[in-house]
């Protein structure tokens, strides 16, 4: 059984469901930076000021909150979740034909 992925943990395929933790919100926040804004074990995404900034490869140009936003959501919403038992409890999403 896979477990929930949390610090230090990745994803092994992209076929593979995320599992997240609904009790340790701390570590989905590092899930969706790993996979979303990382590359190379260096974190591509920064928040300065009030505003997010993302690595285009030659610079930190600012994200909109919005979208930072819309990618946590979809990230999350992609997620089957654990039950306090802790097994998977996986989402009621549409199955992908």
């Amino acid at each position: 059984m896979r477990s929930p992925i949390g610090l230090g943990q990745t994803q092994g395929t992209a076929s593979q469901n995320l599992i997240l933790d609904p009790r340790t919100p701390w570590n989905s926040a590092l899930a969706f930076i790993e996979t979303k804004y990382s590359a190379c074990d260096t974190r591509t995404l920064l928040h300065h000021n009030g505003i997010f900034y993302g690595w285009n490869g030659t610079h930190y140009p600012p994200i909109d909150p919005d979208t930072i936003r819309s990618e946590l959501y979809h990230f999350l919403d992609s997620a089957d979740c654990v039950t306090n038992g802790g097994n998977p409890l996986h989402s009621r999403r549409p199955v992908d034909e």
